[in-house]
C-alpha cells in the first residue's frame, strides 16, 4: 500500500519517538517500551540518552533511530511527546508528536527534514489484535519542508506536506489523503550543457508544482485502491497515477509485517529463503486496475515544436511519422489491432495535444503472477488481458 508504505517511512524516521514516555497518568517507562516494540516490528531500533517530563510535556533527549541488518544510524536529537493518554482498549495515544529538524545522507545526497509532527499516534497495547495499529497508526503527519541538497546544492524541496488517515469504528476500512502545498527541482543539477539547454526550451529547467494524492483500504476484502495521484507543474500539465489491488488483507499484512521484522538479523541463507517466501506472499496479490494519465498546459506543445525542429520537420509531418513508427516498434510485442489503436490515438494527442491517458481495466481481478508469466511467454496477450486501452483528448 503506497500511502501507508510512505507514512511508515516517515513513522520509522520519526521513530525516535520510540523513546515516547507518557504522560501524566501514563508511566513513562511503559510508553516507551511499546514504542520501542512498535518500531521493532517495522525492523526500525530507536535509542536515546534520556526522557524527562518538561513544560507537562516529555521530551526524549538525543534520539537516534538505524535501520534493519547495517542500515544507517540517523541522529534525530530531541523528541516531544504532549497529550499521552491510554484509550479504554489499552492503547496509548498521542496528542501531538513533535521533532526537530534532522538529516541523513543516501548515495551522496543529504536529505533533510523540518518541522515534522504528527497526531493521533497509537502506541498498541501489548493485548491489541488491530493490525494496523501494531504496523503504527496515526491521525496525520506534517513536514513543514522536505529538502534534497547534493554536492552543496539544493536540488529538490517540498512544502507544507500533509497525510492523513482516517479509519472507520470498527476498524476495518481506511481513507488516506495526501498533499503538497508547493515542491520544486532543480533539474539542471547534472551540470550537462545539452541537458540543461533542452531542458530550458521545454520550461522544465527548475520546475514548480503542488501534488494531491487520495485512496482507500479495506481490511474485509483486501481492497487497496490509489484513487489519486498527481503532479502539477506549472505552465506545464499534470500527471495522475491511479490503481487498483485486491488481496491486500489482513492475514497478508501479518505475513508481510512478520517476514519484515525477522529480517532484521536474518543470515544470508535465511535472506534467500524470505526471497522465496516473499514471492509466494505475492500470489496472494491481485492486479484489479491502474491508469497513468497527462493532461497538457503548454509542455506538449514546446516538446512536440523541439522534437519537430531536431528532425526538421512541421508538427504535422509527426503525426503521419507516429502513425507508420508506432504499430512498427510496438508489433512484435503486441497484437496489430491494439498497435494501431495507440498509434492512432497518440496521433490524435500530437495534432492538438489536450490529455493522453493509458488505462487497464480487467474484466477481473488478475494474480500477479499470472501476469508475470503472461508478460514473458505471451506479451502479445497481456493488453487484452489486462484490458489495457489508449485515450486522447477525453
Amino acid at each position: 500500500m503506497l500511502a501507508r508504505s510512505f507514512a511508515i517511512a516517515f513513522l520509522a524516521s520519526s521513530v525516535s519517538l520510540t523513546a515516547l514516555s507518557a504522560a501524566q497518568a501514563v508511566e513513562a517507562q511503559d510508553v516507551a517500551n511499546r514504542f520501542k516494540e512498535l518500531m521493532a516490528n517495522q525492523g526500525t531500533t530507536a535509542s536515546w540518552s534520556s526522557v524527562d517530563e518538561q513544560d507537562g510535556a516529555i521530551v526524549m533527549r538525543g534520539v537516534t533511530v538505524k535501520g534493519a541488518g547495517d542500515g544507517e544510524t540517523v541522529t534525530v536529537g530531541d523528541v516531544t511527546f504532549e497529550g499521552v493518554e491510554e484509550a479504554d482498549n489499552g492503547d496509548y495515544v498521542v496528542e501531538t508528536l513533535s521533532m526537530p529538524a534532522f538529516s541523513t545522507v543516501s548515495e551522496g545526497a543529504t536529505v533533510t527534514l523540518e518541522g515534522l509532527s504528527m497526531s493521533g499516534a497509537v502506541l498498541p497495547s501489548p493485548t491489541s489484535t488491530d493490525i494496523v495499529s501494531q504496523s503504527g497508526f496515526f491521525d496525520s503527519l506534517d513536514v513543514e519542508q522536505v529538502k534534497v541538497e547534493k554536492d552543496g546544492k539544493q536540488v529538490f524541496s517540498m512544502s507544507g506536506l500533509n497525510y492523513s488517515l482516517e479509519r472507520d469504528d470498527a476498524g476495518k476500512s481506511y481513507e488516506f489523503t495526501g498533499t503538497a502545498d508547493a515542491f520544486t527541482a532543480d533539474m539542471t543539477a547534472s551540470g550537462d550543457a545539452q541537458t540543461t539547454a533542452m531542458l530550458t526550451a521545454l520550461g522544465l529547467a527548475q520546475p514548480k508544482g503542488t501534488f494531491e494524492m487520495a485512496g482507500s483500504w479495506s481490511l474485509t476484502d483486501g481492497n487497496l485502491s490509489v484513487e489519486q495521484m498527481d503532479f502539477t507543474v506549472e505552465n506545464a500539465g499534470t500527471i495522475g497515477f491511479t490503481f487498483d489491488v485486491s488481496g491486500y488483507t489482513e492475514e497478508f499484512l501479518k505475513a508481510a509485517r512478520d517476514m519484515q521484522k525477522n529480517m532484521a538479523n536474518a543470515t544470508e541463507e535465511q535472506k534467500a529463503a524470505a526471497g522465496m517466501a516473499a514471492m509466494g506472499l505475492m500470489q496472494q496479490l491481485s492486479f484489479a486496475g491502474a491508469s497513468i494519465r497527462y493532461d497538457d498546459e503548454a509542455l506538449a506543445g514546446r516538446a512536440l515544436d523541439l522534437a519537430a525542429g531536431m528532425q526538421k520537420m512541421q508538427r504535422t509531418d509527426m503525426v503521419k511519422m507516429a502513425q507508420m513508427m508506432i504499430p512498427a516498434a510496438l508489433g512484435q510485442y503486441v497484437k496489430p489491432e491494439f498497435a494501431n489503436q495507440v498509434a492512432g490515438e497518440v496521433a490524435k494527442f500530437i495534432e492538438n495535444p489536450k490529455s493522453i491517458e493509458i488505462k487497464a481495466e480487467p474484466a477481473a481481478p488478475v494474480p500477479f503472477m499470472m501476469v508475470g508469466m503472461s508478460a514473458m511467454s505471451a506479451p502479445q496477450e497481456v493488453p487484452e488481458q489486462l484490458g489495457i486501452k489508449v485515450t486522447a483528448n477525453e
